[in-house]
């Protein structure tokens, strides 16, 4: 058992550094989120020390980015199953990730409904498959009551997708058919693991 006074003239040094090591990673992912943002998205891949691959709006990345936004800045509404830690960020750096932030939730906003009715589309997992709508969920919290547009789809999306055996019906979770509305350079790169599956 760790004694008080050895844990003080020890371990709390370690636990310091180890904190210290933590938020300097941190900063850094912070530096990333916000030079790699081309105004309205994040590419689909960051390589270090090479120029930034260009390519079109990636749901589930954008997503995932918006998401590392809330995280990093503690963002998200307090919730006791979800204990944050806030770091201690320049203004201007909590300014800049708020504006990228608003800007892309606005452009992933737009991509969805770009059809004329609201759809993810993943060129690995096709369309309104569970992983995109999970981190669609982690942004646009389901709200009780609420109509808003985002959270009726996912709503929607989550009740079809509770209401398939996944032992049976594996491959309903992932939709990879073309339409004839879909553009031209949509072409689906289906994941290993779910081309097994199949």
């Amino acid at each position: 058992m760790t004694t008080l006074e050895s844990y003080l003239t020890g371990n709390v040094l370690r636990d310091r550094a180890d904190i210290a090591a933590i938020e300097r990673a941190l900063h850094e992912t912070a530096e990333t989120i916000i030079a790699t943002f081309n105004g309205s998205h994040w590419p689909y891949e960051v390589t270090r020390d090479a120029p930034f691959k260009k390519g079109n709006l990636s749901q589930s990345t954008t997503a995932m980015m918006i998401r590392a936004i809330d995280l990093v800045l503690a963002a998200q509404e307090a919730n006791a199953t979800e204990p944050s830690y806030t770091l201690d960020f320049d203004k201007s750096t909590v300014d800049q990730l708020d504006r990228i932030r608003q800007s892309a939730v606005a452009s992933l906003r737009a991509d969805i409904g770009k059809s004329g009715s609201l759809e993810t589309i993943s060129r690995t997992y096709g369309r309104n498959d569970p992983l995109t709508l999970s981190f669609l969920a982690e942004i646009f919290p389901a709200t009780h009551g609420t109509s808003e547009p985002t959270s009726t789809f996912l709503k929607t999306e989550a009740l079809r997708l509770v209401n398939l055996d996944p032992g049976r019906e594996l491959t309903k979770f992932f939709n990879f058919e073309r339409k004839a509305t879909d553009p031209d350079d949509l072409e689906f790169e289906i994941s290993t693991p779910l081309s097994n599956a199949f």
